[in-house]
């Protein structure tokens, strides 16, 4: 059935809206730039096209594009597009309107029809309409009235859907249709039931009936040219917040009088104006309309008439928020915006909570007695905001270009810090004891030198300033603290009781006088109290060693408690945190990042009306309530201005504002806003794996007949027990910040805090039932203690079953039989023995041929090998080097044999990774004894830079493991080490336990620079000084002669290095090119370990080790156990996590305690990683072995720990055990 528009009933004419509207002059549109962020193809959109969004009941948003329907979880999109082989998918991929019905039906709007989508089966069912010439136009608005029946718009018609009985499912009754005229048609809901539509420019209100014809009323249609040149299509919004009706059309705003229907103007200017009219304006919950327009997106406030053009604070968005399709808020309050080809922009309206000034950084603020703010910049004078319109009221920026005679006397024309007396005087300080006052009443400026006497010097630097409750202006000098009378400009100063040093501030921070005339100064050696009565002084100073003192010695800001304000302070300090003072006690207690500040650098501290205290750090804003000791913390992305605040740039004003400047600008707003919002978040499952396949509900064999989050649980054999869930909270302002916790009843014996990570793994689980738990906490850390919850059973695997016992008897008879063939077989297997061992033979000859080579210089051993014998050489040059412990008779006395032994092991390994570092060849060991010399027997190799070096590198080494053996109460050893270059002669002695050696005086002179030298020491000879004097990296220490023993008195000097970590760090080649790198050798094997090798050979392994000689140790132990192994060593845990990202390896042995990032957060940063990044198995390392802290290390997501230090077979055994699949989380 076709209805005439002509023939509707009940005409009410809009003479009072039409004739206001057409007398309203121009206006102005303010303008104000917001933080958008977008969501594009980039994220997984399926298209830029966004013409309609929609959330469904489950709270996923929906976004129709030109290429599909995308649903969408916060973190990943579903793609529905049409598939012309399968009838049940979206009959076709444009996607132009969505509609979520009371019922909780999606229906879904394409550019030839309409669909309703069935979310329990994920198909969709075709509505069939059919318009009087077979195309009714692409769907703009679907509506679903009070009595059921369906409203959908075109850009061709309106039609209604009449069905001929209720329903709540996906099965479509019979219906009847209706159309509404022609042309473009748009359709709006109000919550009384009334509809307001448009068919090709009229707009009209209908009543809607069932089975019966609708009420129609036509609005402003008295004089159709002039109303529709004014008004075009009138979109109709309604504002729950204040009960009102909004009217939108090409060139203003009207409201609508629901009972009359007609009109009242709001805003109105066709020269201004442009194309204003918005497909799908909205409300917000403080009653503000947002118009997302293809011109653009506006804010306009319905009690002020205020239109304001929004724009983004990131120029990069410009181009996606000037075509405009679609707009909406969704449960949270999150807007969201449909772009024209460039995806989807949100925007979170509480960011503007925080009101927002971006103006560089800023040095001070103060309130002037209007209640405006003085904001003291860098290179200004002086700059006034008004808080009212949100501008600068007043800008000087130079004195001199107000006063150029008083300028001219001053070396800067700027103010660090401004105040305003009780009678709107301006005091400023300038610069080294100058202040400058200036009378805005009389327009006059005047210079004032605070001095004790008349003649005397300015007093330094003469800040903060304060004006006090006595009227006074209060500040601080280098000779104490001054009290200035604003009308008659007397000066007097009280003089410090502490010498006044400015370093590394400027002594005086903060000034605070209470109502009781007491002063409370904060400076950089403590707070102090001044008692103007009696002119008194009291200190309270930082005493490290009394947790009851200031926690810091410089204090930045001093706050009177609003409950006790003469007798409780709290102090901001640098470094120690927010400290509360009670000066009836003379007790501070603290607070710092342990009980939950952001930052323990407190610039700022301010009380609230609510008795609760905020404060401004290098970490954001917190806020602090008393009562309960609970922070609450906010940051940039809340909408500061940065995460960075500066000392003195706080204060409150008369309507309970807070204000912090920081160095992007400053913010202001009211705590009364920023109650936290105690609405939980909905939890979705959001997908399910099994052995990292993900299950396609509905397809053959799958445990779910229908989606994740819509499916109570599942059952699965005990063969597919790894289960992945992934899960995501209905909140988008944030998606990548919500915190997540989960359990597995049955499994988990607590809740596993999982940090933003949105999954959860679950590997070997035993046959039964257990419930899977999920919780998420919202923007404010409210926490959801339902959650959502999904049982899943493990069927008993098929060796508990009958037929496996049956199977067990065959398999036993069987046996049997195999048996009597295997002795026919066995003569085979002898002979294949007999070559096996014959291999076996061949293998050990060239592991002895190999450890030849191990014992024996390269060449020499080739030598050896080829004629039967090695000759004894003369060498000109050699530097020798000798190194012993000191007292170690005594100290291995403290030790077991094994752990003597296994110490002159680690350290004399690391000495050999030294040696093949420098080139140097090693001689021999004699007890606690090590000899090495460079030059032989490749007389171009180990030059004496290299000597030298080595020796420093061996005396780093031992202070470190001096260090960690003190730090676990175990005794040390000290080593002396002396170096001297002379001609030696070298070669092999022995017959059968070859050793390579050298002779000749150069040997005992070097033994004598060894014993002469002092523990921890570098003694070399004067010979060895000439060749390496010019090295600039080494600084050297005359000894003068020496005493030697049978050598009488040589010349002898101290070598050390001028930066020890950029010798040891750096590699040889890159220090001298007579420096040669080490000397290649072939991998040593290990027989005994043939069974274990084989598995880990070629291994990738990630070393995160801070200490190079635990690192060395360790590389050790693992090169000469497994071939082929790629072993990467990194020096904290942000590069661990850095390396784990961007390659690939089998393993992650990590230190505990490192710089940057210690190994707990480094291993829970690499379980956050998506994909199988995240399951690598990291072993850990650490030297304390009490339960805690293994118990720590497992918690923290660790596979594996092995205590130091090393033992090469606790290393291989623990690899083992997760290359094995043991153990792993």
């Amino acid at each position: 059935m076709r209805l005439s528009l002509r023939s509707v009933i009940g005409l009410h004419a809009a003479f009072c809206g039409v004739a206001r509207i057409l007398a309203q002059p121009a206006f102005t549109v303010d303008t104000l730039d917001l933080a958008f962020s977008k969501i594009t193809i980039n994220e997984g959109l399926s298209q830029g096209m966004v013409s309609t969004i929609a959330q469904d009941r489950q709270g996923f948003m929906w976004f129709g594009t030109k290429d599909g329907l995308n649903r969408y979880d916060g973190y990943t999109f579903t793609v529905f597009r049409h598939d012309a082989a399968d009838s049940n998918t979206v009959r076709e991929s444009t996607i132009t309107g969505l509609y979520c019905d009371r019922m909780g039906r999606l229906w879904v709007g394409t550019a030839t029809g309409l669909d309703l989508f069935d979310d329990r089966t994920e198909r969709f069912v075709h509505v069939p309409i059919e318009g009087s010439n077979g195309d009714w136009g692409s769907v703009v608005h679907i509506v679903l009235d009070d009595n059921g029946d369906l409203w959908v718009s075109t850009t061709s018609t309106l039609v209604k859907l009449t069905f001929a009985e209720p329903f709540t499912s996906h099965v479509l009754p019979s219906f009847t249709t209706t159309w509404f005229g022609d042309g473009y048609a748009t359709i709006s809901h109000t919550r009384d039931g009334t509809l307001w539509g448009n068919v090709n420019e009229v707009t009209f209100r209908i009543t809607p009936h069932h089975g019966v014809p609708d009420g129609i009323d036509t609005i402003g249609t008295i004089d159709f040219s002039n109303a529709r040149e004014q008004f075009g299509a009138l979109t109709v919004v309604e504002d729950t917040v204040r009960d009102k009706l909004y009217g939108i059309y090409e060139n203003g705003i009207v409201e609508v009088d629901r009972a009359s229907g007609r009109l009242e103007y709001l805003i109105q200017d066709s020269n201004t104006l442009n194309w204003l009219q918005a497909l799908n304006p909205v409300i917000d919950r403080k009653g503000m309309m947002w118009l997302a327009t293809f011109r653009g997106l506006y804010r306009f406030d319905p009690v002020r008439r205020q239109l304001t053009s929004i724009g983004t604070s990131d120029p990069d968005l410009g181009p996606l928020i000037s075509t405009l399709k679609w707009s909406m808020f969704d449960r949270t309050g999150t807007l969201w915006l449909g772009t024209a080809g460039y995806g989807v922009l949100k925007y979170d309206p509480r960011i503007e909570r925080f009101n927002n000034q971006a103006s560089g950084s800023v040095r001070a603020l103060a309130m002037t007695n209007d209640g405006q703010v003085l904001i003291s910049h860098y290179n200004s004078y002086l700059t006034v905001f008004d808080p009212g319109p949100g501008r600068y009221s007043t800008r000087i920026k130079r004195v001199d270009q107000r006063w150029p005679a008083i300028g001219a006397e001053l070396p800067t024309q700027y103010a660090e810090m401004t105040v305003q007396d009780r009678d709107g005087v301006y005091w400023s300080y300038l610069t080294y004891g100058i202040l400058g006052r200036y009378d805005p009443k009389a327009g006059t400026f005047e210079l004032v030198r605070p001095a004790r006497e008349p003649g005397e010097p300015e007093d330094g630097f003469l800040f903060p300033l304060h004006i006090g409750t006595d009227s006074a202006l209060w500040c601080g000098g280098n000779q104490g603290l001054w009290r200035i009378d604003t009308r008659r400009k007397a000066c007097v100063v009280h003089p410090w009781p502490t010498a006044a040093v400015n370093n590394p501030y400027p002594f005086t921070t903060a000034i605070h006088q209470g109502s009781d005339g007491v002063v409370w100064v904060g400076t950089v050696k403590g707070l102090l109290r001044f008692d103007p009565h009696a002119d008194t002084w009291r200190i309270r100073a930082h005493d490290p060693d009394d947790p009851t003192t200031l926690s810091a010695q410089t204090v930045f800001a001093v706050c009177p408690d609003p409950a006790d304000p003469l007798n409780v302070f709290w102090v901001g300090t640098n470094g120690g945190g927010l400290d509360r003072f009670d000066a009836r006690t003379g007790k501070f207690s603290r607070f710092t990042t342990h009980e939950g500040l952001p930052n323990d650098v407190v610039y700022g501290v301010l009380s609230d009306d609510a008795g609760c205290l905020w404060m401004s750090t290098n970490k954001g804003i917190a806020r602090l309530d008393p009562r309960t000791g609970v922070f609450r913390n906010f940051n940039a992305g809340d909408g500061l201005q940065s995460d960075e605040f500066n000392r003195y740039s706080y204060c409150k004003d008369k309507q309970g504002r807070l204000w912090f400047g920081g160095v992007s600008g400053f913010n202001w707003f009211d705590p009364r806003e920023l109650a936290e919002d105690p609405a939980p978040l909905t939890v979705r499952i959001t997908g399910i794996k099994l052995m990292n396949k993900p299950v396609i509900f509905g397809s053959p064999g799958a445990p779910l007949g229908s989606p994740a989050h819509l499916s109570t649980g599942m059952t699965i054999p005990y063969s597919a027990s790894m289960v992945t869930f992934t899960f995501a909270a209905m909140e988008f302002s944030a998606p990548e910040l919500h915190q997540y916790r989960y359990k597995l009843e049955g499994f988990d014996p607590d809740w596993i805090d999982a940090g933003t990570d949105h999954s959860a793994i679950y590997t070997n689980l035993d046959p039964g039932t257990y419930v899977f738990r999920v919780r998420a906490s919202n923007r404010d850390g409210i926490w959801d203690e339902q959650g959502t919850s999904f049982f899943l059973t493990v069927r008993p695997p098929w060796w508990r079953t009958w037929w496996f016992y049956t199977l067990c008897g065959l398999v036993t008879i069987g046996g049997v039989l195999l048996y009597i063939r295997s002795l026919r077989v066995r003569q085979v297997m002898l002979e294949r023995t007999v070559d096996q061992r014959t291999h076996e033979l061949k293998r050990e000859m060239d592991r002895s041929e190999e450890l030849l080579k191990n014992i024996l210089p390269v060449n020499v051993a080739a030598e050896l090998k080829l004629r039967g014998h090695a000759e004894a050489r003369h060498f000109d040059q050699v530097t020798v080097l000798f190194s012993d412990f000191k007292d170690f008779t005594h100290v291995s006395e403290q030790l077991s044999a094994t752990e003597l032994v296994e110490e002159l092991n680690v350290c004399f390994n690391a000495f050999d990774r030294i040696m093949e570092k420098y080139g140097v060849e090693k001689i021999k060991t004699i007890g606690d004894a090590y000899m090495a010399a460079g030059g032989v027997p490749d007389p171009s190799g180990g030059m004496p830079l290299g000597v030298v070096l080595a020796g420093l590198e061996m005396q780093e080494i031992m202070r470190e493991r001096q260090l960690e053996r003190m730090a676990a109460g175990k005794p040390t050893f000290e080593m002396r080490v002396g170096i001297h270059t002379g001609p030696v002669v070298a070669g092999i002695v022995g017959r059968r336990k070859f050793a390579y050696d050298i002779w000749g005086d150069t040997v005992n002179t070097a033994s004598r620079m060894e014993s002469s030298g002092a523990t921890g020491e570098v003694n070399i000879s004067e010979a060895t000084y000439q060749l390496v004097k010019d090295e600039p990296d080494l600084l050297f220490t005359p000894r003068g002669r020496v005493a030697a023993k049978g050598k009488g008195d040589l010349e002898m000097f101290y070598v050390r290095a001028r930066s020890i970590r950029s010798i040891v760090d750096a590699e040889p080649s890159r220090r001298d090119p007579m420096v040669v790198g080490p000397r290649l050798r072939k991998e040593e094997g290990s027989g005994s370990m043939e069974e274990r090798t084989s598995l880990l050979r070629n291994v990738r392994i990630l070393l995160a080790e801070d200490n190079d000689f635990n690192a060395m140790v360790a590389q050790g132990h693992l090169e000469h156990a497994i071939p082929g192994m790629r072993l990467v060593h990194v020096l904290n845990g942000v590069k661990a996590v850095e390396a784990v990202r961007a390659g690939d390896f089998d393993v992650v042995l990590m230190d505990v305690q490192m710089p940057e990032m210690n190994g707990y957060d480094a291993t829970r940063a690499i379980r956050a990683l998506p994909g199988d990044k995240s399951r690598v198995p990291i072993i850990a390392m650490s030297a304390n072995v009490m339960k805690a802290e293994i118990d720590r290390c497992l918690e923290a997501g660790m596979s594996k720990f092995v205590p130091k230090p090393y033992k090469q077979e606790q290393l291989l055994s623990a690899i083992e055990s997760v290359l094995n699949g043991k153990d792993v989380r």
